[in-house]
């Protein structure tokens, strides 16, 4: 019997009928969402970042990575800058088992005193990208409170980090003197191509997110971090940086029960006891 896709039937909706069968096959290709028991996500906004270094070992789910991050189970994830990929990532990732979604992505700032390379814990942020408006409407949002409290807390040692509102964009190619000055005037310190989103986005399926951007260029300096290779070590060891910021929050913030080593030879152990009773 075929499914009834409309939104009045006992079936599925459309909606959920594209998340299953559409998204899902592009981020997981033929892997089952449900075959992911994780609870935590770093996703990359399109910063490149060796998480190889980091997390291990990586059991590929489609575009997903599965690993520890110490004794913590993890998935990774890579998605394009902007809006449409990050949407498919955070749909999908609402069908596994992950909760907490922690982001870093880049930041163009707007305040001549973030130096490149610096991080900015994105407060809040004021969408001008568009899927925001798809979701509760075009407002600024926010990251989920528990989670921002980790980061905090994490970010009060030598991983020290700025908090402000960012400002979303669709736009890289439209940042000029008019743009920045109207971003300042509604308290944008930075401009990113994903926060908005992710603020908006991750609540509607479930999902806590928060955001660490790194500085990679200041329109209000020049400074642009590809433009020398003093700037762009810089910019990668606050890329770096932000990592370590949010593993830390991310094992702060896990229960209790997914900290916990895993009892290897418990098996064998077991049955080895078994035939010493026999």
């Amino acid at each position: 019997m075929a499914h009834d896709v409309t939104s009045g039937g006992a079936g599925p909706s459309w909606n959920e009928v594209v998340v299953d069968e559409v998204l899902r096959r592009w981020m997981l290709g033929r892997s089952r969402p449900e075959k992911i028991h994780v609870g935590t996500l770093f996703l990359s906004l399109g910063v490149k970042f060796r998480f190889r270094q980091a997390v291990a070992p990586r059991r590929p789910r489609g575009k997903f990575m599965l690993g520890r991050l110490g004794k913590l189970k993890v998935a990774t994830l890579r998605v394009a800058p902007g809006t449409l990929q990050l949407e498919a990532a955070l749909a999908v990732a609402a069908r596994t088992d992950i909760k907490n979604v922690f982001a870093f992505g880049t930041v163009s700032a707007l305040d001549p005193a973030l130096k490149i390379g610096e991080i900015v814990l994105a407060a809040g942020a004021i969408p001008g990208e568009g899927l925001s408006a798809y979701y509760d409407g075009p407002t600024p949002a926010g990251p989920d409170p528990a989670l921002m409290d980790h980061v905090r807390r994490a970010a009060a040692g030598p991983l020290a980090a700025k908090e402000g509102v960012v400002y979303t964009t669709a736009s890289l190619a439209r940042i000029d003197d008019e743009f920045i000055k109207a971003r300042k005037a509604q308290g944008a310190v930075g401009v990113d191509t994903a926060a908005s989103a992710l603020y908006r986005v991750a609540p509607h399926y479930g999902l806590a997110a928060v955001a660490a951007l790194v500085v990679s260029d200041n329109p209000a300096t020049g400074e642009l971090c590809l433009t020398s290779k003093a700037l762009m070590t810089r910019y990668e060891r606050g890329v770096q940086r932000a990592f370590a910021l949010l593993g830390a929050a991310a094992r702060s913030a896990a229960p209790p029960e997914e900290e916990r080593p895993r009892r290897r030879g418990l098996g064998l152990r077991r049955g080895r006891e078994r035939n010493d009773r026999r």
